[in-house]
């Protein structure tokens, strides 16, 4: 967890990793969410974004990630749902370009 909170540090997300110092990195940890979208048809470049407000998601994670773990695969269907469940229970508070290895450490399969 600290090595990822470095890096992202390092990435010039520092004023996120700094944001509620005077709250303990649980609340902070349960705040924001890194997400992860690869390039597909409806985003054809990707999408890094910082999210508050979701639960049942890890740290760093992608619909991907979460089709694989829930259903053991990842299909268009499951991928639109956790995008939607992403927008509408989430709130953006960052985007930034999408990158590969993010996306890999979220533990998406390779499509």
């Amino acid at each position: 967890m600290q090595i990822i909170q470095a890096h992202f540090c390092e990435i010039n997300l520092a004023a996120l990793c700094h944001v509620g110092a005077s709250a303990g990195p649980s609340d902070l940890a349960r705040r924001r969410r890194i997400i992860v979208i690869q390039p597909i048809g409806a985003l054809p470049n990707g999408v890094t974004a910082i999210v508050a407000g979701l639960s049942n998601v890890n740290l760093l994670d992608s619909p991907d990630a979460s089709c694989n773990q829930n259903e053991g695969g990842v299909s268009l269907l499951c991928r639109g749902r956790e995008e939607a469940a992403i927008a509408q229970k989430g709130k953006i508070l960052l985007r930034l370009p999408y990158s590969e290895t993010l996306f890999r450490m979220t533990g998406a399969p390779e499509i």
